[in-house]
């Protein structure tokens, strides 16, 4: 292959990725899953289920960690050696780090920060402080017994980087969290969806793969005639779990499900579909949703919001809301993708592909030409957005877009409490309502002082004149009084 041509394929395999090349990085939003977990220890999938499993259950594995790691780093290399875009050492007025309030979501943000700002890249102490020992006493906390100073400036060892990350309860945080209960109302939709006909209908579609699951799995204790949708997830995220992190649980039964690339493809293939109508069978729930999500994304995206990299650490439902609301996947396209053989269906854009450990979205806000765009890749490759056409688009197009399917009465719609206007429009009073608080005094005590206060004032001055006029009169007299003593 000639030089020119090998540079052409080069040319075309950035366009086909980026096609604003040359434009101006103004800001990144980066939301991902946690990294790989231990199974929970709540799973209904016995093969897992054991008591030695309760400390680690659910928890970010090694594995896992490293995963998030490697992400930062790759990140690393993207925005700071590569586009210069966030500065070489941390700086947190760049950064906005949020992760739900689990553990695993808060470990894996940590590692992801670790990556993206390794040791050797954390804060030093001044040598003014090091080199003076009166000052250097200020390095200990007051507390007896204290071990030895390090003998170097670094603020933490090996110049660790300590990082701000935020967190809400996971029962108000509708945005990142969006399996819990933030919105009331979806734990109901999602049980009707479950009893409803479509989770029927397409669990017979898999009847096969049902049976040959068992197969496999019997003497583990899965029977396909009592089993639903809802059950293979289970299966499914145990043997995942076990499979990341080579658990010694991954026995000759796992090993043969994952042998049998057909089956876990299509497998696979019903977890996904049971996610898609769980959460967005209705109308109403592919609206309610992920409102809280893209509400937080229209701020983020916005001239007032100064931070320019954001960190969203997750869950693989707030990935698959996030993809549902760019409108990338649907449970409708993955049923014809499941329809046409398990093959993409041309000219559809569907992610088909279950959304592993480590999975991302980054919104890259860039402006080029005076015109701001935005661009949205998920696992490192540009995504076709808005109306499909392009991998970016104008940013007002994009939030035209997102407001034309997120809700203005999110907790009405899902049965909350319906919070109290923190600034609520000032009503039209009365004139004679008191306007500034209950302790004001009436307008017509305010004026009767006013009035006494010219009385008393009055009164002052002409007691003065009196005053000073009998004094007169006495220094007068007085002064006749010796004159007529001198003249006798």
């Amino acid at each position: 292959m000639s030089a020119k041509i090998l540079l052409l394929l080069v040319v075309f395999s950035i366009a086909a990725q980026c096609q604003l090349y040359g434009a101006t990085l103004n800001k990144v939003i980066i939301v991902f899953r946690h990294g790989a977990r231990y199974p929970n220890y709540n799973s209904k999938a016995p093969i897992y289920n054991t008591d030695k499993t309760k400390d680690q259950s659910g928890q970010l594995s090694p594995v896992g960690a490293r995963q998030l790691f490697q992400l930062g780093s790759s990140l690393r290399q993207e925005y700071i050696t590569g586009k210069n875009f966030i500065p070489d050492k941390f700086s947190s007025s760049s950064f906005y780090i949020r992760a739900t309030d689990s553990d695993r979501t808060i470990m894996s943000a940590q590692s992801f920060m670790a990556g993206l700002y390794p040791a050797g890249t954390g804060p030093v102490i001044l040598d003014s402080i090091i080199n003076d020992n009166d000052k250097k006493k200020h390095l200990d906390p007051p507390y007896t017994n204290l071990v030895n100073q390090p003998s170097d400036k670094n603020s933490i060892t090996n110049q660790y980087q300590p990082v701000p990350i935020r967190t809400v309860q996971n029962q108000y945080d509708g945005s990142l969290y969006i399996h819990g209960n933030a919105c009331k109302n979806s734990v109901q939709w999602r049980n009707d969806a479950a009893n409803g006909p479509l989770f029927t209908e397409y669990r017979q579609f898999f009847d096969q793969q049902f049976k040959e699951f068992e197969a496999i799995f019997q003497s583990q204790g899965f029977k396909a005639s009592t089993s639903n949708l809802s059950t293979l997830y289970e299966w499914l995220d145990v043997l995942q779990c076990n499979l990341w992190n080579d658990n010694p649980a991954q026995d000759d039964a796992s090993k043969a499900f994952y042998s049998n690339s057909d089956l876990s493809k299509k497998i696979k293939a019903a977890v996904h579909l049971q996610f898609y109508l769980n959460f967005f069978l209705t109308d109403q729930q592919k609206k309610v949703v992920p409102t809280p999500f893209f509400s937080d994304l229209l701020k983020y995206v916005d001239d007032s919001y100064k931070t320019k990299f954001t960190i969203l650490s997750a869950h693989d439902t707030t990935i698959n809301t996030v993809l549902q609301g760019l409108n990338l996947v649907s449970y409708q396209c993955v049923i014809d993708y499941i329809k046409n053989g398990y093959q993409p269906v041309n000219g559809k854009v569907c992610i088909t592909e279950d959304t592993d450990f480590a999975a991302n979205v980054i919104f890259e806000l860039v402006t080029k030409d005076s015109k701001k765009y935005i661009q949205v890749k998920y696992n490192g490759v540009y995504q076709k957005i808005c109306d499909q056409s392009n991998t970016y688009c104008e940013l007002s197009e994009f939030q035209k877009f997102v407001n034309s399917f997120i809700v203005t009465d999110y907790d009405a719609q899902c049965g909350n409490p319906i919070p109290q206007t923190q600034n609520p429009t000032p009503q039209p009073q009365p004139e004679q309502t008191v306007r500034e608080s209950d302790n004001s005094a009436p307008g017509w005590s305010i004026a009767l002082i006013v009035i006494f206060g010219v009385l008393f004032g009055i009164t002052m001055v002409i007691a003065f004149y009196f005053y000073k006029s009998s004094r007169r009169i006495k220094q007068y007299m007085s002064a006749k009084q010796e004159k007529e003593i001198t003249t006798v």
